[in-house]
């Protein structure tokens, strides 16, 4: 476990993330979910910020929820990989 290596080397007490053994004497990395942010924007907070900003289209990129932009938003902009395209 790199990240649990580097915390014992630089004497760094984590806090939300800890290791334990399972079963063969493997590390488990164990989160904390009361720390945990995924990163991600919730459905409800891209609304509102595709809301605020009000474009001229929405080009949904990086997301497994293609369709759900499509649905939701007018002028959506599904791309097909190595195709060109002009806005």
């Amino acid at each position: 476990m790199r990240l649990w290596h580097w915390l014992e080397r630089f004497n760094i007490t984590p806090c939300g993330f800890s290791v334990t053994k399972i079963d063969g004497g493997e590390d488990k990395a164990c989160f904390d979910k009361q720390f945990h942010a995924s990163g991600h924007a919730s459905r409800e907070d891209i609304t509102w910020l595709i809301d605020q900003i009000d474009p001229d289209y929405i080009v949904p990129i990086h997301t497994e929820a293609r369709n759900w932009f499509a649905r939701s938003f007018e002028k959506v902009i599904l791309v097909d990989e190595e195709k060109p395209y002009e806005f």
